[in-house]
């Protein structure tokens, strides 16, 4: 009987005690998804262009006890020889506010002032390498991005990220007809 009762008494505690780490644990407002889309490029002015889909960045704002978040992005692509990323001391001109259980993508020219090569601090590459080529080194990357809310700048979602192989893509080099040659259409 006296050893139930301890074992009881350790469930109790150990129940007191998750439930405290449970309470602890707050989950962040937003929820982040990070979505690159195939042929990937190396180029970095091919993702902030005007409706271009290679980088979306999908939100949702969970909190429905707030009305409304002014946010912002914080974007950082990394490799193991190269990193890029948004300057801390960045913040857009205009905020983007996010409403509850609605969904927004930021895509193409959504993300040009966080890609502006002034907005970014670099590791690996210099400014006038990047200026120059407009390319990142081949590699395996790493494309994460962090939405922050606007006023505080404090992180209110995961830090989403989506993975890519960047190399230089040979060009196409044709077997037949071989030099000579004709083509008969059918």
């Amino acid at each position: 009987m006296k050893r139930i009762f301890h074992i009881l008494s350790l469930f109790v505690f150990l129940l007191g005690f998750s439930v405290n780490l449970t309470a602890q644990v707050k989950s962040l407002p937003i929820t982040a998804t990070t979505i690159l889309t195939p042929p990937y490029t190396a180029y970095l002015s091919d993702y902030p262009t005007s409706n271009s889909n290679k980088m979306m960045v999908n939100t949702i704002f969970t909190d429905f006890n707030e009305p409304s978040v002014d946010v912002y992005l914080h974007i950082r692509i990394s490799s193991n020889l190269v990193s890029l990323e948004t300057k801390s001391s960045y913040k857009p001109s205009t905020r983007t506010t996010l409403f509850p259980g609605r969904s927004k993508t930021f895509k193409g020219s959504d993300l040009a002032p966080y890609l502006n090569y002034n907005n970014l601090n670099l590791s690996g590459i210099t400014f006038s390498e990047l200026s120059r080529t407009g390319r990142l080194p081949d590699g395996n990357y790493q494309f994460c991005v962090t939405v922050k809310e606007y006023n505080s700048g404090r992180s209110i979602s995961n830090a989403s990220c989506a993975m890519a192989v960047l190399t230089q893509q040979d060009p196409p080099l044709l077997t037949i007809p071989l030099q000579g040659g004709t083509v008969t259409p059918q």
